[in-house]
């Protein structure tokens, strides 16, 4: 998966928000954030678990990374292909960790944004983001936005939101 540029609705090409899907040389670099998030990792701890998704040898898992004007990361998500039943698939992402630096809104909007492009790279019709729950960190997205401002659906657990993707 290369890198590719992603721009949330009123932002603008100059801010230079890129997402890419990280290599397990790249965790370190990432942890920063982890952290900052609040996960309970230690460093160690944090290797070896996202070890497992940066290394998958296809495109059907791993970790995304976007990253600000100044490669800095601001937030970070786990996604998985599921196969479905249906001629598509669905992108679940079970982790996502975002830093609020003044502009949290803008922030998770361009994290939507990539995470939709990445599952429109998967062949993914569907997209399933966990944010509540055991594992799941999207405390800070539920913070920033509302499901349907930004396309999505609340499944009735109240910890799933839920979005078909549409793409011509």
């Amino acid at each position: 998966m290369e890198t590719v540029a992603a721009y949330a609705p009123g932002g603008s090409r100059a801010e230079g928000w890129t997402w890419t899907r990280l290599s397990g040389r790249e965790l370190n670099q990432a942890y920063p954030l982890v952290q900052a998030a609040g996960a309970p990792h230690t460093i160690s701890s944090w290797r070896s678990h996202a070890r497992r998704w940066a290394t998958a040898e296809d495109d059907e898992r791993g970790i995304v990374g976007l990253r600000g004007g100044w490669s800095a990361f601001f937030s970070l998500f786990f996604y998985e292909v599921q196969s479905g039943l249906r001629p598509r698939n669905c992108l679940s992402v079970p982790q996502l960790w975002m830093v609020d630096l003044g502009s949290r809104r803008h922030v998770a909007k361009v994290t939507l944004q990539a995470i939709d492009e990445v599952a429109h790279a998967c062949g993914c019709d569907k997209v399933r983001l966990h944010v509540a729950g055991d594992g799941a960190a999207g405390l800070e997205l539920t913070a920033a936005v509302e499901p349907g401002d930004c396309g999505y659906a609340a499944a009735v657990d109240g910890c799933t939101w839920l979005r078909c993707l549409h793409f011509s």
